[in-house]
């Protein structure tokens, strides 16, 4: 935070806060008795009256004040007000909220807690417009505030106070431009932002002038070296362009789809391809065809689609199968939005495209990308995205062997018995149809182990991870058939289970892996 409190904005944006809470400041002398030093800062809040919901009460806590510092929330607050189009009830609120905390840091330290409440309430009745002399300090009764005149008094101040600032903008055509590309307002990031466009300003206005998708496009691709090249948006050039090294466009129908695509549209699938959370080759070429190819309703379901590729994929993507990807990441984002789909089933379905081929029960370095074809349906990409898993588990299990000493616990009635050979393992999955056999490597390195459990008509399997560095056993997960949950007084016996392992230092061996 330092860095951005002696960012030159920042100090701006204090300056003008100040100014604007100047007429706020209401000091009042102590003279007339011992001054009382109070050992906790006030906390003032506004509730509904239980009577009159249209009127508020202004009540005193003396208690300390939030976690929030007083200059941070008014930092905070200034970036969202430039953020804003339109002054938001969350806007108005919070101004509200900085005029009690700003008032109560002008204070002295030494002034007693009748003197600061009179203060407050001066604030508070200058606020509502009823301008008047406080002389009564008892704090007995709160006192009345019509809401709207509060409301409308604090709207007024938040348009004054955003014009302020943005009137101190050298350019407001930058910050224009700034909230194209980012969500947030931070000072430091717009002051690097409108640094890096001062020296290319002419150039971004003429090429917005022939047409606005021009200049988003160096906004985003952030190739301002050559915004001064003439023939930059020939065929011919951005063909030639690449984004983490690879090609953007695929084809030149592409890029003429692309800049005819309305403003708004044309932003939407510049955020998606050129998104700095998921950066990998080829990944712009596929998402900018996936965009170009989606109606004006699914362009805003498919900026979900960072989410599904934000994953644990540390795959790229290869040029030869860019089509499959295309239809791969479609499936996924039908997946990601379906609301009857499990939610898991959107990261199995990934794991399946981005994985290899398993032929004659071994692994090879084929892609499964390249079974993926444009008719493919997303009920049948789960069904060989299942078969995959299951062969894909077994052959785990097969590579990780592990071999424990029997062991078994009733306790309240539950029974917990140890899944300790991998043909139990691979039963249990068969009989439970879960994933359980994805836990085989964690469990030949002793920091994982799993359980059948019998309680009553419920039969589950019991997940426990083990901190060897603590010796001590943690409640992982404890699901039945197809991930059913289970009941919950048997997850509170689970629990006492957990525990009787760590309490009795119960140890499980892997003998396999020491012989």
């Amino acid at each position: 935070m330092d860095s951005l409190i002696n960012n030159k904005q920042l100090a701006l944006f204090n300056q003008t806060l100040l100014q604007a809470f100047q007429h706020f400041k209401i000091r009042l002398d102590s003279h007339s008795s011992a001054p009382v030093k109070l050992k906790v800062e006030p906390f003032f809040e506004l509730t509904a009256d239980p009577k009159q919901q249209s009127i508020w009460c202004i009540h005193a806590y003396y208690k300390p004040l939030a976690a929030l510092l007083p200059s941070t929330e008014i930092y905070q607050f200034l970036c969202r007000l430039l953020q804003h189009r339109e002054i938001t009830t969350q806007d108005r609120q919070e101004f509200i909220s900085i005029v009690c905390h700003y008032t109560q840091n002008q204070l002295c330290d030494d002034m007693n807690q009748a003197q600061l409440f009179a203060c407050y309430r001066a604030v508070m009745a200058s606020l509502s417009g009823q301008a008047r002399q406080e002389n009564n300090h008892e704090i007995s009764q709160p006192i009345l505030i019509d809401a709207q005149n509060l409301l409308d008094y604090a709207n007024h101040a938040c348009l004054q106070i955003r014009q302020v600032l943005l009137d101190h903008f050298s350019q407001t055509e930058i910050l224009r431009w700034y909230f194209l590309i980012y969500h947030n307002f931070t000072p430091r990031s717009y002051y690097l932002f409108e640094q890096s466009l001062l020296p290319v300003l002419p150039e971004l206005r003429r090429w917005e002038m022939e047409h606005p998708n021009r200049a988003v496009w160096f906004l985003f691709f952030k190739d301002l070296d050559h915004i001064s090249d003439p023939s930059y948006f020939s065929y011919v050039h951005l063909m030639s362009l690449q984004h983490l090294g690879s090609p953007i466009f695929q084809h030149q129908g592409h890029i003429k789809k692309l800049f005819a695509l309305p403003s708004e549209q044309f932003i939407q699938t510049l955020q998606l391809a050129f998104n700095s959370s998921v950066e990998r080759p080829y990944l712009a070429m596929i998402l900018i065809k996936i965009t170009l190819e989606a109606t004006p309703e699914q362009l805003e379901q498919f900026s979900s689609l960072s989410y599904c590729l934000a994953m644990d994929h540390q795959y790229d993507y290869q040029p030869a199968y860019i089509e499959q990807y295309v239809h791969a990441l479609k499936l996924s984002l039908e997946c990601f939005m379906a609301a009857n789909q499990a939610f898991e089933l959107e990261f199995i379905l990934n794991d399946f495209f981005f994985g290899n081929q398993i032929q004659h029960n071994m692994q090879t370095n084929l892609p499964n990308i390249a079974l993926v074809h444009p008719k493919m349906t997303l009920k049948s990409a789960a069904k060989h995205s299942n078969a995959w898993h299951r062969l894909s588990q077994h052959l785990q299990v097969q590579q990780h062997a592990f071999t424990f000493a029997p062991y078994q616990l009733e306790m309240h009635e539950a029974q917990f018995e140890l899944i300790h050979l991998p043909e139990q393992l691979q039963a249990e999955a068969q009989q439970m149809q879960h994933c359980v056999l994805s836990y085989a490597q964690r469990l030949s390195e002793e920091r994982y182990y799993c359980f059948r459990v019998h309680y009553a008509d419920f039969r589950g399997t019991l997940g426990v991870v083990y901190h060897p560095e603590h010796a001590t056993y943690e409640l992982n997960q404890l699901m039945g058939i197809r991930n059913t949950p289970a009941p919950e007084h048997l997850l509170r016996i689970a629990q006492v289970f957990t525990h009787h392992l760590t309490v009795e230092d119960i140890v499980f061996q892997n003998l396999a892996a020491n012989n």
